[in-house]
């Protein structure tokens, strides 16, 4: 027996991928007492958590069913495994035990309180060997609701973890002070408008708000933009534009300007994505993409009571909204 437990898994289709989360948040966040949580939780799930270094995490012996060199089994099944030398390395190791008859039901990748998470997020998208065995399905950023203000003045790191979040965990309610956590929600905001935020005390944050949340799965998803978000007045060179064009798109136009705003603002474009209307398709078309990695996938069929319209969100440094806007529109396609 491996030390994933030994389960039998099926390759046939899509649904047989591992779903993987990216778990971020800055130093002092709550991160690893969430990832104690995960560990260690009567929740039935087989989980592997990669994390930079084991002896972080401070695993209570009792939960400790294993110990063998940098992986340790727990006994609940789970798996914590140190990927301090190379992530990639420690993936393609749980594809060899997939192979060998293992199964397990999550994997979550810490990253450290100082980590760019995009850099890991492209480990997924794009032409990645690991997409045959592994599905993103989100970044989660711990924030921390006492310190979270001033930290986002100091590290940019901070932005970057909130800016590119799937789903924002606001630890630390019970410490947080009225101002101050008023400010930090509406710079949150401003970095984020798509990322739904939930509160916490001491990380306790129930599992099903933070795995399973299909963040980088829009195929059932009606919209991506949050009605209810606005422009605020935040001074970061982090922004989040939101476009939505209700003519249908030229594919070939619009994939053109996509292919040249990446090549030159890449490095600028932490996350973007995009529920597509193309002109060539009666259905929708998914955008993804992080960096200089971008794909678009088919999305199934529109609402039957819903409007065929595209809505696209981008997020990064010193984004021009008005250039952005002008490139879609220029993608809408000629009435024929």
């Amino acid at each position: 027996m491996g030390f994933l437990g030994h389960w039998t898994l099926i390759w046939y289709s899509s649904k047989s991928m591992i779903p993987v989360t990216i778990l971020t948040g800055f130093l002092g966040s709550g991160k690893t007492t969430l990832l104690n949580r995960i560990l260690t939780g009567d929740h039935g799930k087989r989980i592997a958590v990669i994390v930079n270094e084991l002896g972080d995490i401070g695993l209570d012996d009792r939960f400790i069913a294993r110990r063998d060199d940098d992986v340790v089994q727990l006994t609940n099944g789970c798996v914590c495994c140190s990927g301090r030398n190379d992530t990639m390395e420690v993936l393609m190791s749980l594809v060899g035990k997939l192979r060998e008859g293992e199964k397990f039901d999550h994997v979550v990748i810490e990253t450290t309180g100082l980590a760019k998470p995009a850099s890991l997020c492209r480990f997924f998208l794009g032409d990645s060997p690991l997409k045959a065995h592994f599905a993103l399905d989100g970044v989660v950023t711990v924030v921390d609701a006492f310190f979270g203000t001033s930290q986002m003045i100091q590290f940019r790191e901070v932005k970057e973890q909130i800016a590119i979040a799937d789903v924002l965990i606001l630890n630390k309610m019970d410490l947080a002070e009225e101002r101050p956590l008023a400010q930090l929600r509406e710079w949150m905001l401003s970095l984020n408008p798509t990322a739904p935020v939930v509160e916490a005390n001491n990380a306790d944050v129930p599992l099903e708000k933070i795995l399973g949340i299909g963040g980088f799965d829009l195929t059932g998803k009606d919209s991506i933009l949050d009605p209810h978000a606005h422009d605020h007045g935040h001074d970061s060179d982090i922004v989040s534009v939101s476009i939505v064009e209700e003519r249908p798109l030229d594919r070939g136009r619009f994939i053109k300007w996509l292919d040249e705003l990446v090549a030159m603002e890449g490095g600028d474009l932490l996350r973007y994505k995009g529920i597509l209307s193309f002109a060539e398709s009666p259905e929708r078309t998914i955008l993804q993409g992080v960096h200089m990695i971008r794909e678009l996938t088919p999305g199934g069929p529109w609402p039957e009571d819903g409007e065929q319209k595209s809505e696209l969100v981008f997020i990064g440094r010193r984004l021009m909204a008005d250039v952005l806007t002008e490139g879609v529109r220029n993608s809408v396609a000629r009435s024929r």
